[in-house]
């Protein structure tokens, strides 16, 4: 039957892949045990039903615009019995929204959108996936200008080359590339990059991350960002984005009153033409604000204890927030299930100090008020039984944070499907932050660390229809 299906697309000029490109490719997919396959173009069927008799347990979802090879896919699926292992969708793939992750994405559509499905799918990729693109040789006119006799051909191979040139200098990427059919390319995520956020302690601090082998660099904005962060002005923040190859997030996770309005959207507009990537925030006036100026960054839900669900995240998502700092008030396997089930990119903090409560009222200054003594410091400790809880008092309120850092040295890679993992060198020495961030790059084991929910159970649970 696959014969018949070979015959039929010579017959009425519909591409798919050579003999050797999609033998590579099965053989690929058998070799790496891969189970889940995203397809971006499905012609009639032919590349799906060729990956899926690879193995009785993958399973493909893939996308087809074209109504007419839609139909005649969905025939040769059921011809092949493939029904209930393929999952086909008619609808451009710009347009689709696809859930959960896969062992490989198989890009074989419109030449011209390579780069929109790369961006768009490769948040689908599972943690060591493979994207593999076909057509990179278009029948050697990449190689070759003589070949290319129309206009059309010229704008199609141009968009190919603009399209390696983007896998090729995508720091967060490896390609290789491979001549069997009409060229394949081989990407997968660059190990050599750690996706850690770090929030430096000091100005000083921030000058040494900027060489680590770090993935992005979190500051908080002065007058829209409450402690711990270390802050700077907008102004400056927007100058070090502009002259660092570090993804830069910002945060303006404080809570916002009437009089911060018009300063959140002044900071935004500046934010929007700058290279600063991401925005925490925790008041939804910001969210609100972005989507009226029609924010191109990814913004980030940071509420600390509030987005622990499922059904919370995929709120704010529907709403185009695209990540969320997740709460560590659970533990990892509750990280994990938000994390496959939401749609939402989480982060998650390996390193710091955690607020566990917030007041507006100057808490402090109050109490040595009532006991007549002068304040003479930002930050006190609270003891409780042995342990000193460290309080912070500042112009937005009173801050008090766990006994001592969270660590998640040990443990941190049993999280699943993490977009990032936040160190955060607030409260902290420069040198000793700076070991910190080196034992994470290095991924150096360490004894008796401070995990606080990660692993302890507790009265909440994650549930899916909650």
């Amino acid at each position: 039957m696959l014969e018949e299906i070979e015959k039929y697309a010579y017959d009425n000029n519909i591409p798919i892949m050579q003999k050797d490109g999609i033998e590579f490719l099965c053989n690929y997919i058998k070799d790496n045990n891969v189970k889940n396959i995203l397809e971006i173009g499905s012609a009639i069927g032919y590349s799906s039903i060729k990956m899926a008799k690879v193995n009785d347990d993958i399973k493909i979802t893939t996308i087809e615009r074209d109504f007419n090879r839609y139909n005649i896919a969905v025939d040769n699926i059921n011809k092949f019995g493939l029904n209930n292992r393929i999952n086909i969708i008619n609808k451009d793939a710009n347009e689709v929204i696809i859930d959960g992750y896969f062992d490989l994405i198989f890009i074989d559509a419109a030449k011209a959108s390579n780069i929109n499905f790369f961006e768009k799918f490769s948040k689908n990729l599972a943690k060591n996936g493979t994207i593999i693109t076909d057509n990179l040789s278009f029948h050697g006119l990449v190689e070759d200008n003589s070949l290319v006799k129309t206009k059309n051909q010229k704008g199609l191979v141009n968009k190919i080359r603009k399209y390696i040139e983007f896998l090729d200098n995508n720091k967060d990427f490896n390609t290789t590339y491979v001549d069997v059919g009409d060229k394949i390319s081989i990407t997968k995520r660059n190990d050599n990059i750690n996706n850690f956020i770090v929030a430096p302690s000091s100005y000083d601090n921030l000058e040494n991350l900027l060489n680590k082998n770090i993935k992005a660099i979190l500051i908080g904005i002065d007058k829209l960002s409450v402690s711990p962060l270390f802050k700077m002005n907008i102004d400056d923040i927007i100058k070090l984005a502009n002259n660092t190859d570090k993804e830069i997030f910002v945060s303006m996770n404080k809570m916002m009153h009437n009089k911060d309005l018009k300063l959140i959207e002044e900071f935004l507009i500046k934010i929007n033409n700058s290279k600063i990537s991401k925005v925490l925030f925790y008041d939804l006036s910001v969210l609100n604000i972005a989507k009226k100026i029609k924010i191109n960054k990814d913004l980030v839900i940071s509420q600390e204890h509030l987005n622990a669900s499922i059904n919370t995240n995929d709120f704010y998502y529907k709403r185009g927030v695209n990540y969320s700092l997740i709460t560590s008030d659970i533990t990892y396997e509750e990280i994990n299930e938000i994390a496959k089930s939401s749609k939402i990119n989480l982060i998650t903090t390996v390193y710091g100090y955690l607020p566990i409560f917030y007041s507006r009222r100057y808490l402090i200054t109050n109490y040595l008020d009532y006991i007549n003594k002068d304040k003479k410091d930002s930050i006190y400790y609270l003891k409780h039984n042995e342990d000193y809880y460290l309080i912070k008092e500042e112009e937005e309120g009173t801050l008090i944070y766990t006994k001592e850092p969270i660590n998640l040295i040990n443990n941190y890679l049993k999280l699943e499907n993490i977009s990032y993992y936040l160190i955060d060198g607030s409260f902290m020495e420069d040198n000793d932050f700076i070991k910190v961030v080196d034992n994470y790059i290095n991924k150096v084991k360490q004894d008796n660390t401070y995990i606080g929910f990660f692993d302890v159970k507790t009265t909440y649970k994650v549930k899916k229809d909650e």
